[in-house]
């Protein structure tokens, strides 16, 4: 973990993190948190407020939105639904050499994606804006000024040379400090009148706040704590002209009326500062709750330039808004015991009514509990999803899932299915001597497309990608060559197929045993004449059109059932008592190379009679190319 926090810009200095045991060091911690004084309107079981909250969430836009800062804007989000509050969003933009070009922008994007909608904030202002901060330098100055007048902070004329000497003097002399604050003062002794002077001369300088004491502050997670040695003179305002984080919070969090800040424990170390401030300027400090960090399964902490929690990298999975919230939700929190703890699978109304300040203390590796609670929330989403629903969340990438996955498929490669390419007049059954183009602009594809994701939505766990290939063989034929290679690998467990009639069958359920002669056996090529016979003169073509037809499941489960595939007989030539029916993975096997997918009959029946029976015609190609035993 490289640092907890920085002095960005020309004073530009790393304030290391630090290990446990320096934290416990530095920290005196007194008390539980269920000890700590809490304010006299929070309840005793979930710490709510009894008034309303004021949350805010307040990122840089240094980064995109990660599963860290997501979390935090959601507590916030929901103390101040909880409690009937208002939630803010604020921009804290002061470190200008490190902003993200889109950053902002995608911000906006992926908390309204996620359902996190706030009442006041940059966009869509409020009566404490600007809510950017760096549109705030001139509060800012007033306030650094006020600190100045009174002679609780000082102008620091120190270079960035000097500062950088004495942060490694300090690190060489006092290893545990990690060259973490120590300031000298120096310039603490300046007069007032010189340092006025040299200020209009143009010197550059940053403003220090004066440190008093060592203040105790209280949290509702880590209880009561403070540093044993006094905290030093801090930037609050740097040479560049801007505050510094500690700084402008501090004066951002008072001025708009802010009540609570949840945030990340990596922020408790600053804790003590802002207490400083808000004594100095004999305001109300706003209650606080530090949540644990966020770290991976060896035990380091999430990044936001770490690529794999970014938000956008969850919804390019298809990850829904309200799953991520409700995995985010459960990290460092739990619904509780009793009732309200029955169900960790919460929509955003159950999280606001389950919500309490009770925390876990400490830092929180990531659970793998996502995909549990993907599944169970996209079960809810499916069992409601409508026709226009489908078309507005999911056809449009499925269509461009389709249309770049057959654009990177060769000459060899199966056909398209009829339902997505232009008309083609051949007549049915007919072999494919060419490609027709995809066409996926027409109502017959976006029918065709509805009915395949319908088919399937049960295995659907929002990656559409992983859809369609887990599906391929809906969207394209299969090819010759796998064909052939699936049925060998197919064939070898057996010695043979047999064939069994109806009288034998009902005979072997009896007997529990029947031998078997040649006449049984049923090659590869007389099991493809049988289906196609029977699905192309034994099934009216009307049977086809309907969406449960019970015609075509009756032919197709009473042949599947007949045949059988069984182990070599014994010396004796009985068989065992338990064959495994074959017939339905041998239909798989001519239909979809074997690939495993949604029900049989409900496949067939959104191919097609005349895909069908063109793909039953090729298995018999295929099959007639092999040796008559397997």
């Amino acid at each position: 973990m490289r640092g907890l926090f920085q002095l960005p810009g020309p004073l530009r200095r790393e304030l290391w993190a630090h290990p446990a045991k320096v934290f416990k060091r530095q920290y005196a911690f007194k008390g539980r948190p269920e000890h700590i004084g809490k304010p006299k309107d929070d309840t005793k079981d979930t710490l709510l407020p009894t008034t309303p909250a004021r949350t805010r969430f307040a990122p840089s836009p240094t980064g995109y939105l990660h599963l860290g800062s997501l979390r935090t804007a959601l507590y916030n989000y929901l103390l101040a639904k909880a409690t009937g509050g208002q939630f803010l969003l604020r921009l804290e933009d002061t470190d200008q050499s490190r902003l993200v070009r889109d950053a902002e922008p995608r911000l906006y994007e992926d908390l309204k994606w996620a359902g996190l909608n706030w009442d006041e904030g940059p966009d869509v202002g409020g009566a404490f804006g600007s809510y950017k901060q760096s549109e705030r330098l001139h509060i800012y100055h007033q306030h650094a000024n006020d600190l100045l007048s009174s002679g609780q902070a000082y102008r620091c004329f120190c270079t960035p040379g000097e500062l950088d000497a004495l942060r490694q003097y300090n690190m060489e002399n006092s290893p545990e400090s990690s060259g973490h604050g120590n300031y000298n003062g120096k310039c603490n002794h300046v007069s007032a009148s010189e340092s006025d002077r040299r200020a209009a001369n143009g010197e550059p300088y940053c403003i220090r706040f004066k440190s008093t004491g060592k203040p105790e502050v209280r949290d509702l997670v880590y209880g009561r704590y403070s540093r044993p040695e006094k905290e030093d003179d801090f930037i609050i305002i740097k040479r560049d002209g801007f505050p510094t984080y500690h700084f402008a919070n501090v004066v951002d969090d008072h001025a708009m009326g802010v009540t609570h800040v949840v945030r990340g424990a990596e922020w408790l170390v600053s804790t003590p500062r802002h207490a400083m401030l808000y004594d100095a300027f004999k305001w109300t400090a706003p209650t606080f709750a530090h949540v644990g960090l966020l770290c991976n399964s060896a035990g380091q902490k999430l990044s936001k330039r770490s690529g794999d929690i970014d938000i956008s990298s969850y919804r390019n999975k298809g990850i829904l808004p309200i799953a991520l919230l409700n995995y985010a939700v459960l990290l460092g929190w739990s619904p509780g015991r009793g009732e309200k703890g029955t169900s960790e699978i919460m929509d955003l109304e159950e999280m606001v009514k389950k919500f309490h300040l009770r925390f876990t203390k400490g830092n929180i590796k990531i659970s793998n509990k996502l995909p549990f609670i993907q599944s169970k929330h996209m079960s809810r989403h499916l069992a409601s999803l409508t026709e226009p629903g489908f078309e507005s969340l999911y056809l449009p990438s499925m269509k461009e899932t389709v249309s770049n996955l057959n654009s990177k498929r060769d000459a060899s490669s199966g056909p398209l299915v009829p339902g997505l390419r232009t008309s083609s007049e051949k007549p049915a059954g007919t072999l494919e001597t060419e490609v027709a183009p995809l066409d996926l602009a027409s109502p017959k594809a976006h029918a065709y497309l509805l009915a395949f994701f319908t088919l399937d939505k049960k295995a659907f766990d929002g990656d559409i990608p992983k859809f369609v290939v887990r599906n391929e063989y809906l969207i394209w034929q299969p090819e010759s060559d796998l064909l052939t290679t699936t049925l060998s690998a197919s064939l070898s467990p057996f010695a043979s197929l047999h064939l069994l009639n109806g009288d034998v069958v009902k005979d072997m359920k009896s007997e529990g045993s029947k031998t078997l002669s040649s006449e049984t056996i049923a090659a590869p090529t007389a099991l493809v004449d049988m289906f196609e016979a029977v699905l192309e003169r034994e099934i009216p073509e009307e049977a086809w059109a309907s969406s449960s037809s019970f015609a075509l499941e009756d032919k197709i489960n009473g042949l599947c059932q007949r045949i059988f595939a069984l182990p070599l007989p014994g010396a004796d030539g009985a068989v065992t008592p338990a064959p495994k029916l074959w017939g339905y993975h041998f239909l798989r096997w001519m239909l979809f190379a074997g690939k495993p997918g949604p029900a049989m009959v409900p496949s067939m029946l959104l191919l097609g009679r005349d895909e069908v029976l063109r793909r039953i015609k090729v298995a018999g190609e295929i099959a007639r190319q092999l040796p008559t035993t397997q």
